[in-house]
């Protein structure tokens, strides 16, 4: 081994001038073969070096595998090569004992290590430098740089070759820890996709199932409700108050029946209702909306319901009317009792969306109903004070998100509500 403190030149130029691009290129190495690229032919050229090899410890921990190589003819024969880590070889001295190996000549390389003449069946002819690489406490391996020999090792090379080493190490966990955590992010993607198709098929079912099961039902319903109505009008005389109770339970039941499979099969033909996107005038739906709601429920409550200006948008014209006529119509019958409902919509355009106002000063709903009133079926009165299904809002949230936007509520108890929706502009 030679004496590090000898008095010896400092090495050329380039090393210094490479070291930060260097440094910076082992940083944006992604793969341990950008790592391998980066390292081994900068260093020859900076340092004179003849050859260059990295030996990574393999899967078992117990042995030694030449990875990479630069300056070595191809099939040449040369030092380093797969062996134990466990032998009796620089690259698994260097690791054992945690330090760098610098051999000056062949001589002091042959005579600390005797065998490897025997090994690669020629003679040593180089000096080198064998640069552990650990992982914190855990050895992954070395890098060795062949010299012409005579090569002294000077105090700064033998310090430029150590950090060089101690880099090595650091990017090639880094691109390991890179490749992995990308690995599991491809693995974690496809899964995620793998899901979301299993779910589309299962929605798509589900409202298919919906649809078919709503539609087949109808007609059944309607029998009950007509025939119920028959016996209402040509026996009622000749039943008991109980009995006509019975009848009367009979055709409510099946009225309410008969909404609840309509707004079932309203809500199975959100997604696959393929009708256009078209240029819609809100104003023209909503006046059309409230004509409508006028016959029964705006004169009915004694409500009133008014508008600022709308605009246009790129919407299911059809979906878009029943949007408004849900939120309208639960404006004006979730009222307060000693107040006539008040309903106004409005609307801003925020950058390529409008965002809408549906506003009432109605009973109003306590925060931690806000997400329970958008899923289907979810009602927070009894039928017997507020009619409804418990569909109308699941089917309002549908139509938005089948549009792209968004459907949230602001409320406070007895102070009213603020549903707002947002809708691509044209």
């Amino acid at each position: 081994m030679p004496d590090p403190s000898a008095s010896v030149p400092a090495p050329p130029a380039p090393l210094t001038d490479q070291w930060p691009v260097l440094i910076e290129r082992l940083a944006a190495a992604r793969t341990a073969e950008d790592v391998f690229r980066i390292i081994l032919q900068p260093t020859l050229d900076a340092l004179q070096a003849i050859a260059g090899a990295v030996l990574l410890v393999d899967d078992s921990g117990e042995h030694l595998e030449v990875v990479a190589t630069q300056g070595h003819a191809e099939g040449a024969q040369t030092l380093w090569q797969d062996g134990p880590l466990s032998g009796n070889v620089p690259a698994g001295a260097a690791l054992a004992r945690r330090e760098a190996l610098f051999f000056h000549d062949a001589q002091s390389l042959g005579q600390t290590y005797p065998e490897l003449e025997s090994r690669i069946g020629q003679a040593l002819s180089v000096a080198s430098a064998v640069l552990p690489m650990f992982e914190g406490d855990h050895p992954i391996g070395t890098l060795v740089l062949d010299f012409p020999e005579p090569h002294h090792f000077s105090i700064q090379e033998q310090q430029f070759l150590r950090t060089l080493g101690a880099q090595c190490a650091i990017a090639l966990g880094r691109a390991w820890a890179t490749q992995q955590l990308e690995a599991q992010v491809r693995q974690r993607t496809q899964q995620l996709e793998d899901r979301t198709l299993e779910l589309q098929r299962s929605n798509a079912e589900l409202e298919q199932f919906a649809y078919i099961a709503s539609h087949d039902l109808q007609a059944p319903i309607r029998t009950v409700i007509s025939f119920a109505g028959l016996l209402t009008r040509k026996y009622a005389s000749q039943l008991d108050e109980r009995g006509q109770l019975y009848l009367h339970h009979i055709a409510q039941s099946g009225e309410h029946m008969q909404r609840l499979v309509g707004d079932l099969l309203t809500f199975s033909r959100v997604n696959t209702d393929h009708s256009p996107k078209d240029a819609v005038a809100t104003e023209e739906v909503f006046d059309t909306v409230v004509t409508r709601l006028a016959v029964d429920q705006v004169r009915g409550e004694g409500g009133t319901v008014s508008r600022g200006p709308l605009p246009v948008v790129c919407v299911d014209a059809q979906q878009l009317d029943q949007l408004f006529q849900n939120l309208i119509s639960n404006g004006l019958k979730y009222h307060r009792p000693e107040e006539p409902a008040q309903v106004r919509v409005s609307a801003e355009q925020d950058g390529e969306w409008w965002r809408f106002a549906v506003k009432d000063n109605g009973i109003g709903i306590e925060p931690q109903y806000f997400e329970r009133i958008f899923e289907i079926f979810q009602r927070l009165h009894d039928r017997e004070t507020y009619e409804g299904t418990g569909i109308g809002l699941a089917v309002c949230k549908k139509i938005v998100e089948r549009h792209g936007g968004r459907l949230w509520l602001e409320s406070e108890p007895q102070q009213g509500t603020t549903f707002f929706f947002t809708l691509p502009n044209c």
